[in-house]
């Protein structure tokens, strides 16, 4: 008798027969057409044993099983299972008798194993928990795909409200310097306002162009009262310790202008008028401190 050692699951294969020694012959006639040599394991004592056999193609499946349970010594009690080991050592379930002749065409050197139901329902347990653990990492990967593209979507949508925030400024003039008349539509001026014009009595002086409209001003209406008109800034009789620095977007024909009050000032309706203007923000510095304050901060401390 010959043997070798073979791990498969931690066990160990043991006890490998030789045909010559151990003739265990499937089929109708020990010995007589023999038409191939095939393979039987089974764990004994936690070792894995292993019988060679001579098997026909006419065997049977109940009386191949029933051979190798004997052989094997396996309790009548014990359940078991037969599985076809193929050449890329999976294991095939064999519970019928055309699954077994098909396993039997398969190779011409059949492999099969029985598996106690106790050791398949374990097998397919690990299954299961495996699966379970492939589909839970495939959920998180899907879940932290949604949540990349989120990002994605919010980055994009930065760069498009960036790019759309993108303001290039054509000119920037000193008040009471005033817009040119026909600015191209869409572009930007920046305008200072020095400290000595923000007061009370400039604003109000009846020397400065009147406004139309509301928010969106004819292109002659005085730029200061403008300011005044559509910001919350708060002025006194006294400079302020500051200047501001006001955007202005240029825009094209409107086909009426509504006056209102606001902020203390008056402005008036108007028709048609082919050129307009709209203040869009402003900051205040501070020459003093050299500091820039936004709107929201110079209001609070107005």
């Amino acid at each position: 008798m010959s043997s070798s050692t073979y791990d498969r699951n931690n066990h160990t294969l043991t006890d490998i027969f030789s045909l010559e020694e151990e003739d265990l012959t499937i089929g109708s006639g020990a010995g007589v057409g023999l038409e191939k040599i095939g393979l039987v394991r089974y764990i004994v004592d936690d070792e894995l044993v292993a019988r060679k056999i001579s098997i026909k193609n006419s065997s049977k499946l109940n009386e191949f099983i029933e051979t190798i349970r004997n052989r094997f010594e396996i309790s009548p009690n014990t359940k078991t299972e037969l599985y076809y080991i193929d050449d890329e050592n999976d294991f095939v379930i064999v519970s019928f008798e055309d699954e077994f002749s098909l396993a039997l065409k398969s190779s011409a050197s059949p492999k099969f194993e029985l598996i106690n139901k106790s050791n398949s329902l374990d097998k397919i347990s690990q299954r299961l928990t495996t699966i379970k653990n492939q589909s839970t990492l495939f959920k998180e990967a899907k879940r932290n795909i949604k949540e990349l593209e989120v990002e994605v979507k919010k980055i994009l949508s930065n760069t498009k409200e960036a790019k759309k925030n993108e303001r290039p400024i054509k000119a920037r003039i000193i008040y009471p310097e005033s817009l040119r008349r026909g600015g191209t539509v869409d572009t930007y001026y920046e305008v200072v306002f020095k400290s000595s014009f923000l007061t009370l009595k400039c604003v109000h002086s009846s020397s400065l162009n009147p406004i139309y409209g509301t928010g969106i001003y004819t292109d002659d209406s005085d730029l200061l009262k403008a300011l005044i008109h559509s910001k919350p800034i708060k002025l006194s009789e006294d400079p302020p310790p500051y200047n501001i620095l006001a955007t202005i977007k240029i825009l094209g024909t409107q086909s009426h202008y509504i006056g209102s009050y606001s902020n203390g000032l008056h402005s008036r309706d108007y028709g048609v008028w082919s050129n307009s203007f709209q203040i869009e923000d402003y900051v205040c510095s501070s020459p003093e401190k050299d500091t820039i304050y936004t709107s929201k901060n110079f209001v609070q401390q107005a």
